[in-house]
């Protein structure tokens, strides 16, 4: 069964860095607004790993060339 989401986009008016925790990442603070801008993502069902497939490159709109994305396994 094939299910469509839609991942909506967001702005970030406010961010601040407040510190590196002890796994690595950062605590953060931020103020965000949702906009109707969205991917749209299919996923199904699988025996196995997770994985993410993408094209290696997108054609963002008002962009003249294609963009590339990172290698998949450096992507978190």
């Amino acid at each position: 069964m094939l299910k469509d989401i839609r991942a909506y986009a967001k702005i970030n008016l406010f961010l601040e860095v407040l510190g590196r925790r002890p796994d690595g990442f950062h605590d953060i603070r931020s103020i965000l607004v949702p906009v109707t801008l969205a991917d749209r993502l299919e996923v199904e069902p699988t025996a196995g790993a997770l994985e993410l497939l993408t094209p290696s490159q997108v054609q963002l709109a008002g962009m003249p060339d294609p963009v590339a994305l990172c290698p998949a396994q450096d992507n978190l």
